[in-house]
This record gives C-alpha cells, sequence and structure tokens, in this order.
C-alpha cells in the first residue's frame, strides 16, 4: 500500500488519471459476460477496514491507485511500488532531486515493463491451456500446496501461513498463486520456444575455435623481482643469494622497492608470453631461466639494480573439443533460449493490449518525487 498525505491527493488525482488507453490489436477478446474493468484512477479516501493507519500521522491515508491495465487487468500503484520502493528510499536520500527523478523513471519503466510482460504472458498461458493440463497443473498445485504447509509450517496451514506472512508478507494463497503462474509461464515458454532451440556440431565447433582461450591456458612463469638503487644495498642482495637465501626472503628485505611485502611478487597469475616487461633486458633474461633459478644483476640505467626469479613454470594446458562439447552445447542452447525469449517478449508487447508505458511511468514518477525525493 502506498500512503499520502490527504493535502496531495487532490494533486495526484490528475495525475493517476492521466494514462489513456494505447490503441493496440487485443491479443484475444474478452467474453461478453466479462465485468467491466475498474474505473481508472480510483483512490480510497478512506482507509479499508483491513489497512493500518499511520499511529504517528493520523492524517495520512492508504491510496490504492490503478494507474493502467494490461488485457483488461489493473495495475495499481503498490504493484509497481511492491519491489522497488526500498531502492526509491534510498535514492531519493542520497541523489538531488533532478536525479533521483531521472533515476526513478528507469527503475520505474523496468518495473513496468516486467509486470506488462508477465501479465501478457500469464494471459497467453491461460487461454491455451487444455482441459487435461487444466485437470494436471490442480493436482500439481494440490501437491505443491501440502509441500509448502509442511516446509512452512510442519503441517498446520495455519502456522504456515502465519510464517510466510512475516517471512515474505504473503499468505498461504497468495504463495500458491505465485507458484501457479509462474508455473503457466514456465511451461508455456517450454513449448513455445523449445521446438525451435537447436545446437548443430557446427555450431559447437565454431564457437570452441572461436574461443581458444575459454578451453585452453598457455604456459606461464610465476615472477619475482628485486629491485634497488644503492650500491651497498645492491651488495647486500648479491651477497645473500650467493650465499643460498631463498630469493622470496631476501626478496621480502625493505631495502627490495619492488614489492617487498609480497616477497617480490610480480603478479598473482602466473605470466604469460616471451616478453612480459618494459625492460628488454628482462625479458631475455626469463628465457634463459628454468623454474627455481635467478638472473645475475640487470643494470637498469646508471643507479638501479634487478634480479628476476622463475619460481616455476606451468605447462599449457586445457580441454579438447571432445571435452568441452557437452558444456558448449548448454550454453549455446541457454543462448538461444534466451534471445527466443526476449524476441516473443516483445513480440508480445507489440500485439498485447495495454496502457501506455511511457504514460504510466510518467505518473508514478510523480508520485516517487512526491513520497520520496528532497524536498525543493
Amino acid at each position: 500500500m502506498i500512503r499520502i498525505r490527504p493535502a496531495l491527493l487532490i494533486a495526484l488525482l490528475p495525475l493517476l488519471g492521466a494514462c489513456s488507453m494505447t490503441q493496440r490489436q487485443p491479443a484475444a477478446k474478452m467474453p461478453s459476460d466479462a465485468p467491466p474493468p475498474r474505473p481508472r484512477a480510483q483512490v480510497r479516501t478512506e482507509a479499508p477496514a483491513d489497512a493500518a493507519r499511520d499511529d504517528d500521522d493520523p492524517e495520512s491515508m492508504v491510496v490504492d491507485a490503478m494507474v493502467g491495465q494490461v488485457n483488461g487487468k489493473p495495475i495499481y500503484v503498490s504493484s509497481v511500488y511492491e519491489s522497488i520502493e526500498d531502492q526509491l528510499e534510498q535514492l531519493g536520500q542520497d541523489l538531488p532531486r533532478l536525479v533521483f527523478r531521472a533515476r526513478a523513471r528507469e527503475l520505474i519503466y523496468g518495473e513496468l515493463n516486467k509486470i506488462v510482460t508477465e501479465h501478457l504472458l500469464l494471459g497467453e498461458a491461460e487461454r491455451e491451456l487444455t482441459p487435461p493440463q487444466q485437470a494436471m497443473l490442480r493436482n500439481v498445485l494440490k501437491e505443491l500446496r501440502e509441500q509448502r504447509i509442511r516446509e512452512w509450517g510442519l503441517g498446520s496451514p495455519a502456522r504456515a501461513t502465519d510464517r510466510l506472512l512475516e517471512k515474505t508478507g504473503m499468505d498461504l494463497d497468495d504463495k500458491i498463486e505465485e507458484d501457479r503462474q509462474a508455473l503457466l509461464i514456465k511451461n508455456y515458454l517450454t513449448q513455445k520456444l523449445s521446438p525451435k532451440v537447436s545446437v548443430s556440431r557446427r555450431d559447437i565447433e565454431r564457437y570452441y575455435n572461436e574461443h581458444l582461450d575459454e578451453f585452453r591456458s598457455p604456459a606461464g612463469r610465476m615472477i619475482r623481482l628485486i629491485r634497488v638503487n644503492r650500491k651497498e644495498h645492491e651488495k647486500k642482495i648479491a651477497r645473500l643469494l650467493e650465499e643460498g637465501q631463498p630469493f622470496e626472503e631476501v626478496a621480502s628485505l625493505k631495502i627490495n622497492i619492488s614489492r617487498p611485502e609480497r616477497g617480490g611478487l610480480f603478479h598473482d597469475k602466473p605470466i604469460t608470453g616471451d616478453k612480459p616487461f618494459a625492460i628488454e633486458a628482462l625479458n631475455e633474461a626469463i628465457v634463459d631461466l628454468g623454474p627455481g633459478e635467478h638472473s645475475p644483476p640487470i643494470q637498469v640505467g646508471t643507479r638501479t639494480s634487478m634480479w628476476v626469479f622463475v619460481e616455476s613454470v606451468s605447462q599449457g594446458g586445457g580441454k579438447s573439443l571432445k571435452e568441452a562439447q557437452l558444456e558448449i552445447h548448454d550454453k549455446l542452447r541457454f543462448q538461444q533460449i534466451q534471445d527466443l525469449t526476449m524476441a516473443y517478449h516483445a513480440d508480445l508487447r507489440e500485439t498485447g493490449s495495454y496502457d501506455d508505458l511511457s504514460e504510466m511511468a510518467s505518473t508514478l514518477v510523480q508520485v516517487a518525487m512526491t513520497r520520496f525525493a528532497r524536498p525543493q
């Protein structure tokens, strides 16, 4: 529910009635005996019997205004704000009014688009449900209801309802209805789109050859460096290494100005290729070094001396086409389903019957500016 002060109702009434029905070809005609649509912008100026009033603000009222319709079914302010209200409230506190308006419109438009698409999908799914499928759905929902009661209420419907209300804001019937809609939409899309999904052997081979980096890891070296810029430090490093002290320990000395806190480690992952450094002398040195070997001091400029140490060498490897084909098949199939789903959503929005999204969003943005934006 959305709470708005009485002083704002007069300003909001014309906004909440501003959306006009887009002239689109309906996806399906409403039956002649269908009840007339609820009047638009219906604002309750009295809180319903079960609505909670704000004790801290006795003048506040609960407003449940319809901002539009989809397939003849209403869309209310509260249903749009339900999942984004906390975000809007936080953004309203953090952002200047103009920036908040733009961000709020983005959030609201996205939520409206989602709601409209779900309503259109649900309408199509319900319309094409055959009598045997309806019977099967009833049986599935009966089993699901029993499962929810066990899961949330340890066998007690009343306890399940109480816990669901506490955790999700929905009672048991609301939860089962949510499950029903999700099952209908999922099965409908599966029936519509699965026959169109096809991943061929050639598709798999092409993906593998175009994404070899995903399946093959080149050989690499773990490298540590020591760098000093004083002659006395150079002599000390050379002496310690000649005495056989581990390179990592020597590289951890504070006189090393190349990451001593990490023992001179150049990178967390193996370095690939033979020229990882901007200094060519270092590149030449690592080519001749095996695992556990370090270079002699390398002069860089007039004052700096460096040592490079190859700690380990990892061999290249990866998955063959045969080993990767199932992974690639699943990835390509998932991508096709996503693309087909997006295209089908776009087709539904093109042919469906619903109020203009921009007009509905503008109305809701005005409400958001009143409720959440910083004062002018």
